[in-house]
């Protein structure tokens, strides 16, 4: 995750796996729970398409703005997330970006990051 935050210059890169009520962090850097409940999770949203979520300012969108995580810590402002979806077409969880300032994502880094979630499949089926 270290790779991810200095690419994209984020403070914080995560690796999440969803079950049916928490989103837990198998991978992370700048954040320090293992866990939210999945009704907070930015990540279900994203799992539910096949492209990268991306949201510049999370104060600003609907599905958002009144969400724990963007009115309280970490202070969620910049959201990029792209589904780990496996070979049965099941979407496991995310591979995403934070920041806590809003900033553009452009589609060579929703390509990037996209890119990111095969090495997170790979990590996820060799273990």
């Amino acid at each position: 995750m270290s790779w991810a935050c200095d690419h994209f210059r984020v403070p914080i890169a995560l690796v999440s796996l969803l079950d049916a009520d928490r989103q837990w962090f198998k991978a992370k850097r700048g954040l320090d729970i293992h866990q939210t409940p999945r009704d907070v999770a930015f990540c279900h949203f994203t799992i539910q398409q096949s492209l990268p979520l991306v949201v510049e300012d999370a104060l600003f969108d609907t599905r958002f703005e009144k969400n724990p995580l963007v009115l309280g810590s970490p202070f969620i402002r910049f959201y990029a997330g792209a589904p780990i979806i496996n070979r049965d077409r099941l979407a496991l969880g995310s591979v995403c970006l934070i920041d806590m300032v809003p900033r553009p994502f452009s589609m060579v880094d929703r390509m990037v990051l996209a890119q990111l979630t095969l090495s997170a499949l790979t990590a996820i089926e060799t273990r």
